[in-house]
């Protein structure tokens, strides 16, 4: 079943209450747990660099193992990012919004695949 993203939200906000995280944690540590979860999908982004070099085709199993490792660990971030939002009592929506309004209209360009904006 396909929830929307409020859904979700909903879903992971009322995990956090009954796991006490909202009621016991802290916006640093919330970040703390967000660098844990981005270290874990670099980490799987890395192997499938490895795996792509050697040539591992697609439906390899160690291959479908370290895309579902990518698929999972973006999945971690946002529930943790949802989840400091909460702790910092913002709307992830409108944190959103927000960056989005500041990058819409910034120039750039790529260098060595990465957007670097103009000051």
């Amino acid at each position: 079943m396909a929830y929307t993203f409020e859904e979700l939200e909903d879903k992971v906000l009322d995990w956090g209450h009954e796991k006490g995280i909202l009621s016991s944690s802290t916006a640093l540590k919330q970040i703390e747990k967000t660098l844990e979860e981005l270290i874990e999908t670099r980490d799987a982004l890395v192997e499938l660099n490895v795996l792509d070099k050697l040539g591992l085709p697609n439906d390899h199993p160690v291959r479908k193992e370290a895309e579902f490792k990518v698929v999972d660990g973006i999945g971690d971030m946002k529930v943790t990012i949802i989840l400091l939002a909460e702790l910092k009592k913002l709307d992830c929506v409108e944190c959103l919004d927000v960056a989005y309004e500041e990058i819409k209209g910034r120039t750039g360009n790529m260098v060595d695949g990465i957007f670097v904006k103009d000051e």
